[in-house]
């Protein structure tokens, strides 16, 4: 019944109707680990310096881990020669701490971005190591190809179960890991998208219709089913059949219409 009543309305209200009716019984995924970047105090590492300038180390832990170092090469003393065997249990942190101890700088991680400070220039002073891990957030905007906005769409960190849904203006706002790569976004009667993040902390998209997909979906009145799951006799009372009849509830309109009423 609701699913003729649904195909009989106009376009962008059936939408609605859809997008509210997930809206209601989504649910925001909570946040995982998966993926996320390290702390370099956790990081481990299995690496040999020998001898090895300030710049040459930076570029052997670039080499073997997923951080990247910002410095002034210029500030960088290069009669510093740093030396050490680190095996697993021993971390990136480790190898920087050391460094801080050797040299007087400091270092402070956020994400994947290492910086090294200059400020410090007395070697007995105790090093310096701070983290910083931060989530990135992404917000957009999802519409249909008509330019309508898309309420209810479900959107997904790939490889996680973080997650979220669009608001009733279709706009949406995620807690997303440093260093995710791809957004799933889905919806019913569309097709689902895979979205690289590429850097990005706005992405805008518009999914287009599947109507194979949405003509395999019933709509009943305590959630969805597949076509083929639907075992029962559902009744079906048209509009232009109830509009004229003046009721003002919905089970006087559908009396004598719909077996059983």
């Amino acid at each position: 019944m609701l699913k003729r009543f649904l195909h009989q309305t106009p376009c962008v209200f059936r939408r609605l109707l859809y997008g509210l009716f997930l809206q209601f019984f989504a649910f925001t995924f909570s946040f995982a680990s998966v993926q996320e970047t390290k702390s370099v105090r956790d990081y481990p590492l299995n690496i040999e310096f020998n001898k090895n300038t300030l710049v040459e180390t930076f570029q052997i832990i670039e080499s073997a881990t997923d951080y990247h170092f910002a410095y002034d090469r210029g500030k960088l003393d290069p009669n510093v020669k740093f030396s050490g065997k680190y095996k697993i249990p021993r971390t990136v942190g480790d190898v920087l701490l050391d460094i801080a101890k050797e040299t007087g700088l400091s270092f402070k991680q956020i994400n994947k971005n290492i910086t090294v400070i200059n400020a410090n220039k007395d070697k007995e002073s105790s090093p310096s190591l701070e983290v910083i891990i931060e989530d990135v957030i992404i917000t957009g905007k999802v519409t249909s190809e008509e330019g309508e906005a898309l309420p209810g769409v479900n959107i997904i960190v790939k490889g996680t179960n973080i997650g979220t849904v669009t608001d009733i203006d279709g706009n949406y706002s995620l807690k997303s890991p440093e260093g995710s790569t791809t957004l799933i976004f889905s919806f019913i009667g569309y097709a689902s998208q895979e979205v690289p993040v590429n850097g990005r902390s706005v992405i805008n998209i518009m999914l287009t219709s599947d109507i194979a997909q949405l003509s395999e979906i019933v709509v009943v009145g305590y959630g969805e089913m597949e076509r083929k799951d639907v075992t029962g006799s559902i009744s079906s009372v048209g509009s232009d059949e109830i509009k004229d009849l003046g009721a003002t509830r919905v089970d006087q309109a559908l009396l004598g219409k719909a077996a059983g009423v």
